[in-house]
């Protein structure tokens, strides 16, 4: 589960590309997409864990999830996304 990468360590996702397990710039909008959808399944899925830690975590991964969607759903916002990251 890509869950479980964010979820159970201290790590935090460097970018979107990261939070979705593809590498930075991934040219298929479809495909990032997809793995965010993905990964909002095995989040909502933690969000009644027994541990805060880990519920707490996997909500803030869930509003990231929800960032990314909106960004690689419009290709102006992705551009935008992408030169930021670019510059950095």
């Amino acid at each position: 589960m890509a869950a479980d990468k964010w979820l159970e360590s201290g790590e935090e996702p460097g970018d979107l590309y990261d939070l979705a397990g593809l590498a930075r710039f991934h040219p298929a909008a479809k495909d990032i997409l997809a793995a965010l959808d993905r990964l909002t399944t095995e989040l909502n899925q933690q969000k009644a864990h027994w541990r805060n830690d880990v519920r707490g975590k996997a909500e803030r991964m869930l509003a990231l999830a929800q960032q990314g969607r909106q960004i690689f759903s419009q290709d102006a916002a992705r551009a935008a996304y992408d030169e930021r990251l670019f510059v950095k």
